[in-house]
């Protein structure tokens, strides 16, 4: 069938229906499911396209960063896009700033233990100075399992460390599916699969 006979056949099958008031009412169930189901769906990937975008902008100094402190590059990429997704005057109810969404308790303990500057957090180089030296540092902490320095970077390192001493038979990933809380699962899982791990 060629364009203009598809399109007479089209119009004609759309003329026939409207003159069919029986079958109105399921056209329009049909285009409330396709809009309900497929609209959201090309909402969030819209979204999710505009985060990776954002976060694209400073893959050459997550790079750097990560390599000077002996972190996947994948990785920190992959924190910045859940922590932030890329912005960084990003802040958080928990005082949390900037690309990789830097605590006061944070910075404090990342100062002390690297010996770094007082800096702003707003600024995306000092960041991610901070961000990546303490990811390294959650890294070595946990034997270098992703699953426990993640969680760990969500939810404190105080935290996971007593939870490990606790349940020494429990793998990493049975330790963050049973105790950690449902934003610390879903973020660990996020984080992980975005960094291809």
């Amino acid at each position: 069938m060629q364009g203009r006979d598809w399109v007479k056949t089209a119009t004609k099958t759309a003329q026939e229906a409207a003159k069919n008031p029986r079958v109105w009412p399921p056209v329009l169930v049909v285009a409330i499911l396709l809009v309900g189901f497929i609209f959201p769906w090309t909402l969030r990937s819209c979204a999710d396209s505009v985060r990776h975008y954002r976060v694209s902008q400073w893959y050459g100094l997550i790079d750097e960063k990560a390599e000077q402190a002996g972190v996947d590059p994948l990785l920190v990429r992959a924190v910045v896009l859940a922590e932030s997704s890329g912005n960084p005057e990003a802040h958080s109810s928990a005082k949390a700033k900037g690309l990789m969404q830097i605590t006061p308790i944070t910075h404090e303990d990342a100062m002390q233990r690297f010996d770094l500057p007082d800096g702003d957090l707003f600024d995306p180089d000092y960041n991610l100075t901070v961000g990546t030296r303490y990811l390294a540092y959650l890294l070595n902490r946990f034997d270098d399992d992703v699953t426990l320095a993640l969680a760990a970077y969500h939810m404190g390192p105080t935290r996971v460390s007593k939870l490990r001493r606790e349940n020494p038979k429990l793998s990493p990933n049975e330790l963050v599916e049973k105790f950690a809380g449902p934003k610390t699962k879903a973020y660990v899982k996020r984080v992980k699969a975005e960094a291809g791990l």
